[in-house]
């Protein structure tokens, strides 16, 4: 398929932080292709701005769509879990604190590396951040991150999306939404994705 159209990161890049309610549609159309990939047993395993691309409608409306399965693990014969013991795969930055220490993974950690981007994309900035991947790699196991509201304060982000991200950053899988399905049924409640209005979540 031709793409016509920049990276999440370009897009990042250009314009810095984005308005709420198109964070909140670009990244349900994400894990709406996330919950595709996990139900055929894919675990993407290096989702990042990078590999997502986005371009735009002549209504202005964004298309969103992940690349780059190069690293993706079928996970058919071995259950919910991705046996990697030992090996770090992915990138920092975007990584699960699981991932990090080089452990089992499965489709929750697809779900982390979201968060990662979605707070990215709503503050301008990712919650960690060092000059060593090996220290952002620690930082993803131990620190745990700000709320995106205290961190762009400017950027008047309402509690219900603080929720929903800090919720994606667990550092524990089964802390974290449990599919792709309940994460952009959370987002989508949290932003009013779909009417631009920001609505509490429980």
């Amino acid at each position: 398929e031709l793409f016509i159209g920049s990276d999440l990161y370009g897009l990042l890049r250009d314009e810095g932080p984005l308005e709420l309610a198109r964070c909140g549609k670009i990244v349900i159309q994400v894990l709406a292709a996330l919950e595709e990939a996990h139900a055929m047993g894919l675990v993407h395993r290096d989702i990042k701005p990078e590999n997502v691309l986005v371009d735009r409608k002549t209504d202005g409306t964004d298309i969103a769509k992940i690349c780059d399965f190069g690293i993706a693990k079928v996970a058919r014969d071995e259950g919910p879990k991705l046996s990697q013991a030992g090996n770090m795969i992915g990138t920092p930055l975007y990584m699960s604190p699981e991932a990090a220490m080089g452990r089992e993974c499965d489709a929750r950690s697809d779900l982390y590396s979201v968060g990662i981007m979605l707070f990215e994309m709503v503050t301008g900035s990712r919650p960690f951040d060092a000059p060593s991947p090996l220290e952002v790699a620690r930082m993803q196991v131990e620190e745990i991150p700000q709320l995106p509201s205290v961190r762009a304060p400017e950027r008047n982000i309402p509690p219900s999306l603080d929720r929903v991200i800090v919720k994606a950053l667990s550092k524990r899988a089964e802390d974290r939404w449990q599919s792709a399905r309940e994460f952009r049924d959370a987002l989508d409640g949290a932003l009013g994705a779909s009417g631009g209005q920001a609505h509490a979540v429980p």
